[in-house]
Formats: structure tokens, C-alpha cells, sequence
């Protein structure tokens, strides 16, 4: 209701992902099967995903689980697409996924004992022809936006980081957008 005190939410109501979509020069992608969590055992290929930790931009932690789940090295080139999903889990929190695209600064492999059973590089056209992918799924929608991208960079726009002063605050923030407005 209008005119009604409006207090900021409890204890945390969101928690953020990441997902990212590291694509070599010869058109793989880093792929991997999880040793544990929710696709354990199921023979599921994925890009590497993770949390976002306190304190940690969205590209730092991209780049971080890149690095801890298949021990390679990039560059992200920006984000392709958010995914919102509401009342996951247990908590009943809402989870925002952020998919990003890199391109790879290393090439060898060591999966992180602890969460990865296999990371590989696929073929791009392989990894779509999955059947994991239902059409019509959350997850194949994701796939699509990053595919087209992949195949026609105007298609599919990066949204870009920009990192600009808070204003009245110290430090920067990060603003992700297709392009750089003109000040």
C-alpha cells in the first residue's frame, strides 16, 4: 500500500550463480560431470557453474569457478544471460543464475577432485545435440541465447561490465549492459 513504511527484506532472500561458457578456438566448449549435487550419476555434460561468494563480483567468480572445477585460465567476454528462479530449495530462496561467455587463456585440464568427476572439451555442435536438453526447458533456452551468440555475435549481444563509482559511497559498482553510455 502507498504511504506505508516499506522495510528492506529479512535475512537473505536471493542467492547468485554463476554459469560459464568457455569456447576455445577450434569451437569446444569446457564441459563437466559433477561428482556430487543434483546431477551426480545422471551422466549430465555442463559448463562449469558455481556460487557467488560474499563480497565477489560476478565475473571474479566466473572466473574462479572456471579455475577451481577444471583448472584452466580465461577471460570473460561478458554475460549472455540471467536466469531467475524462485522459491528453490529448501530455504525457498530466489536464485539468480548468470550465464557468462569466455574465451580460454589456458587449455589443460585438472578437474577439482573434490566436485568434478570428468571436465573435457566437446565439440559445440555435440554438446547441443544432448539429449539432457528438453526443448522448451529453462536449460535449453540458456543454451540457446548462448548458441546464438556463438554463431552471430550481433545476434545475441554480450552484455558488457563497466565498473563506475557508486556515487556517494566508496568503491565502484558494476553495471552490465550492451555498451557504455555516453556520459
Amino acid at each position: 500500500p502507498e504511504n506505508q513504511p516499506n522495510p528492506p527484506p529479512g535475512p537473505a532472500c536471493h542467492y547468485a550463480g554463476v554459469g560459464v561458457a568457455v569456447v576455445d578456438a577450434e569451437d569446444r566448449i569446457l564441459v563437466v560431470q559433477e561428482l556430487n549435487g543434483p546431477l551426480k550419476g545422471r551422466g549430465y555434460w555442463k559448463v562449469p557453474t558455481g556460487m557467488v561468494e560474499a563480497n565477489e563480483g560476478l565475473s571474479e567468480a566466473a572466473r574462479r569457478e572456471v579455475r577451481e572445477e577444471t583448472g584452466v585460465e580465461c577471460e570473460i567476454q561478458g554475460m549472455v544471460c540471467l536466469r531467475e528462479t524462485h522459491s528453490l530449495h529448501v530455504q525457498r530462496l530466489t536464485d539468480l543464475f548468470f550465464l557468462f561467455k569466455a574465451r580460454p587463456l589456458t587449455t589443460d585440464l585438472t578437474p577439482q577432485d573434490s566436485e568434478i568427476l570428468q571436465a573435457k572439451w566437446m565439440p559445440l555442435q555435440e554438446y547441443l545435440s544432448l539429449p539432457q536438453w528438453r526443448p522448451g526447458s529453462a536449460p535449453s533456452h540458456l543454451n540457446t541465447l548462448m548458441v546464438n551468440h556463438l554463431e552471430d555475435p550481433q545476434k545475441g549481444g554480450l552484455f558488457l561490465p563497466v565498473a563506475l563509482p557508486r556515487g556517494g559511497n566508496r568503491g565502484d559498482a558494476v553495471v552490465y549492459g550492451r555498451g557504455r553510455a555516453k556520459l
